[in-house]
Formats: structure tokens, C-alpha cells, sequence
């Protein structure tokens, strides 16, 4: 059974904190829409954040720290590059299928809690919304991000003030939304293995 052609007219966010797979879930999606001929549109909240920064001339969110570092000075930014996600999804509102991979965590500050974040979606986007949770340890999230280089890379300082632990599945569990957790996933395969189940075999577990 395929049940990918389910999931048409969706929005596919993929959850977690930092380095917990949200990047590999949302390109093994990428290629099971192309390979069942089903467009997909991705968007990302890291990305919309970059272009924040890059429009910052006067720096009001951010601080330089060399041609390639910056230091976040005003955590408003989160909540703004939260907002273009939302447009960029309203503007999208007639693709075949979208994926979101939406950075969510709290540690020394709670700004980018799922919860802050999940209700600053619109209900019309939620209606159309499934919500996967890649449901990662900290220890094991921890061991991929010092792994990580370049971009992908979260600095120390800020994968403790943001991304020690999470708010997910509670708010999940209290939402109406669709919503399927990915749980002990101990290598790329486990994790592109379950999401095969969701959108071959299955459809989601609420």
C-alpha cells in the first residue's frame, strides 16, 4: 500500500532540537515524493532565520562576529523567523505537499519551546498539518552535533541555552493535530525505516 498520495495538500513538520535528525527526515521524504511524482516544497525555520540576519544591517538582532559568526543579541528574532514560516506556508497553500523542519528545544531559555512556537500557527495551517517529532536522546543528539561542521554545526553556548531538552510531545499529546513520534532511533536507517511505515504503509498515529 502506498500511502504517501494521503499526505497531498499537507504540511509535514519535522520536530526536535538541534541535531536530531530533522534534516535527514525531511530529505527521505524529498525522495519518496520524487519518487512517487508528488512535488514537494521545503521550508525551514534555520533558513528563514539566515535571511533575518542577512537583512540585519543595523544589527538589531545580531551581533558579527566574523564574515561567516554571529551572536544573537535579541531572541525576537526567533519569533520573527517563526512568522515567515507561517507566510511562507500561506503563500505555499496550493502545493502539492510541504515540509517544515522546525527547530524546538528548551535549556537556559524556553524561546524556542514547541509550545511558544506551535501557537503561533494559524488554525488553517494547522488543519492541513502533521507533525512528526524525531524523538532523539540528548546524549545521542549531543554525540551527532559535535559531529556536525559548518552550518549545520550548533555551537556549544547555544545548543545549552536552547536544545537540552523538550516540550514536544507534551503539547502534541494536548493538541488535535495529527502528530507521530519517531522514538529509539539509533542510526539513520532506524529512523528512515519508521518514516517509510508512516508514509508507505501507514498514515500517522493520530
Amino acid at each position: 500500500m502506498n500511502a504517501l498520495p494521503y499526505y497531498k495538500n499537507n504540511i509535514v513538520w519535522f520536530l526536535g532540537p538541534a541535531a536530531s535528525g530533522k534534516s535527514t527526515a525531511i530529505e527521505y521524504l524529498q525522495s519518496l515524493a520524487l519518487e512517487h511524482m508528488i512535488h514537494i516544497d521545503v521550508i525551514s525555520d534555520l533558513t528563514m532565520l539566515i535571511q533575518l540576519i542577512r537583512e540585519d544591517e543595523k544589527q538589531t538582532y545580531h551581533t558579527r562576529v566574523s564574515d561567516d559568526q554571529f551572536i544573537i543579541t535579541n531572541e525576537d528574532v526567533y519569533d520573527e523567523a517563526m512568522v515567515r514560516v507561517c507566510r511562507d506556508l500561506e503563500r505555499k497553500k496550493d502545493a502539492p505537499l510541504v515540509g517544515v523542519e522546525l527547530s524546538c528545544g528548551i535549556g537556559e531559555s524556553d524561546r524556542l519551546s514547541f509550545q511558544r512556537r506551535f501557537f503561533m500557527i494559524p488554525d488553517f495551517l494547522l488543519s492541513r498539518s502533521f507533525f512528526i517529532f524525531i524523538k532523539n536522546s540528548e546524549r545521542r543528539r549531543s554525540y551527532l552535533n559535535r559531529k556536525r561542521k559548518g552550518v549545520s554545526h550548533t555551537p556549544l553556548t547555544v545548543y545549552k541555552k536552547y536544545f537540552l531538552y523538550d516540550d514536544i510531545e507534551n503539547t502534541l499529546q494536548s493538541s488535535k493535530c495529527r502528530w507521530y513520534i519517531a522514538k529509539n532511533i539509533s542510526s539513520v536507517q532506524t529512523l528512515t525505516a519508521q518514516l517509510h511505515t508512516i508514509f508507505i504503509h501507514e498514515r500517522c498515529s493520530k
